[in-house]
């Protein structure tokens, strides 16, 4: 089968596909409130693009990755999501979605891009020290509900 690989930015008339798609993965639980993004988020996301860069990954039509960016400033981005479907892994799409990312990022004249990770995520740790990020500090990530 010739896999035809497409990365580009979320359009907003896909994001409630692109929702169904990864909503239902138990990868991305955050805590016991938040399965995953909200449906509006994505909708919101796709739709400003200024500040909000949410990249997705498709074979043949098929969503198979995504990454979000955050644009908090003239010169820094987060990324907030990084993911590859498991079946694609070790083919270079995970590189090919930095790349996009990246040249997203310098269109924009971004400087630094900043990214969290679970320590237990040994895999995604290999994957960020050979793209050249390096550690910077530790840090624990806290969670409030604001009632």
């Amino acid at each position: 089968m010739n896999m035809k690989i497409n990365i580009e930015l979320l359009k907003k008339k896909d994001a409630k596909s692109f929702y169904r798609t990864f909503s239902k993965i138990k990868t991305f639980k955050v805590n016991n409130q938040i399965n995953f993004y909200e449906e509006k988020e994505i909708i919101e996301w796709s739709a400003d693009t200024k500040y909000n860069l949410l990249c997705v990954v498709k074979e043949n039509n098929k969503f198979i990755g995504f990454c979000f960016c955050k644009i908090f400033s003239y010169h820094w981005a987060f990324v907030d999501s990084f993911y590859i479907d498991p079946a694609y892994r070790r083919k270079r799409i995970g590189t090919q979605l930095q790349e996009f990312l990246i040249n997203r990022l310098k269109e924009r004249s971004i400087k630094y891009i900043s990214r969290i990770i679970k320590v237990t995520n040994k895999s995604s740790q290999g994957f960020l020290k050979d793209k050249n990020y390096k550690i910077s500090g530790q840090y624990i990530w806290y969670d409030k509900f604001i009632d």
